[in-house]
């Protein structure tokens, strides 16, 4: 199990856990998740998201086969219809955790020990599966070496609404040695769900703003044609997410540097996702 970030690197690598386990199972056998249970690691304080009231946690990003929890957001289940706040939450979501597959995606192609299943000891696969994760981030960190490991075409990339698959994905269609694990459901507890809800309001106010040229007052209106049944948002709120556009070419300010996990491997808690 790993973590990677927008840079298409691993911020975190579990590695040996038995496959026939769900997600989540492996992610309760990580060191990882004990920490976290312990409460140490040290996340950055609860924030609003911008333009709203409700301090949030800072989440990973996960796919249905892992549980949803405060700091582990999930898709919502099921097929909503188009324009509805679900879905437009399951469409941000996918869309970040794209860059997660990404970065496993071009890893598997480029070395083809991942090609057929590795027939090493246990205690062997772990140290060539790590020895793999670390060329990966040197290759991708250098800047001398990360055009040619990652040429322009090589990710997945998206514009107004079409998908171009990445040339890794050609590379990776025959492999049958990477295979998606068991989803199993689970309840998410309220908290979780609260989490969750907040985030998809987030993304309906900002996917309103976007599609009406960063006219406040047209999205305002469209918010209200398309959730008639939830509190209209502050006028404000369109203003600020304007503001930081402009000064930091995005919705949010900046993410927080200094934190770290409490041992030997650092975590960024800017992730993008997480997947097995």
């Amino acid at each position: 199990m790993a973590l990677a970030d927008a840079q298409y690197c691993f911020l975190y690598a579990d590695i040996g856990c038995e496959g026939r386990i769900s997600d989540g199972g492996v992610f309760r056998n990580t060191n990882l998740y004990q920490k976290r249970e312990q409460n140490e690691v040290d996340f950055p304080q609860n924030q609003p998201l911008q333009g709203r009231k409700l301090p949030v946690p800072y989440v990973f990003l996960e796919d249905d086969a892992f549980p949803l929890s405060e700091r582990m957001l999930k898709p919502y289940p099921g097929c909503d219809p188009k324009g509805s706040m679900k879905r437009v939450f399951n469409y941000r979501l996918s869309r970040a955790r794209r860059i997660v597959e990404n970065t496993f995606g071009i890893m598997v192609a480029v070395f083809r020990v991942f090609r057929s299943p590795i027939m090493l000891q246990p205690d062997k696969v772990t140290k060539v599966v790590m020895i793999c994760v670390l060329l990966h981030n040197f290759l991708r960190k250098s800047q001398s070496s990360a055009n040619l490991y990652t040429p322009v075409g090589t990710f997945d990339r998206e514009d107004n609404g079409i998908l171009t698959e990445g040339s890794w994905r050609r590379e990776f269609a025959n492999n049958s040695s990477v295979q998606p694990l068991l989803n199993i459901g689970r309840k998410a507890t309220v908290e979780a769900q609260i989490v969750r809800t907040e985030f998809a309001e987030y993304f309906s106010t900002t996917e309103c703003f976007i599609q009406n040229g960063y006219n406040s007052e047209a999205a305002s209106e469209a918010y209200f044609n398309r959730y008639p049944e939830r509190r209209q948002p502050n006028m404000s709120i369109f203003g600020r997410l304007k503001e930081n556009l402009v000064e930091y070419g995005g919705f949010n300010k900046p993410t927080p540097k200094n934190y770290r996990i409490q041992d030997a491997e650092d975590v960024a808690i800017n992730v993008v996702g997480m997947v097995v």
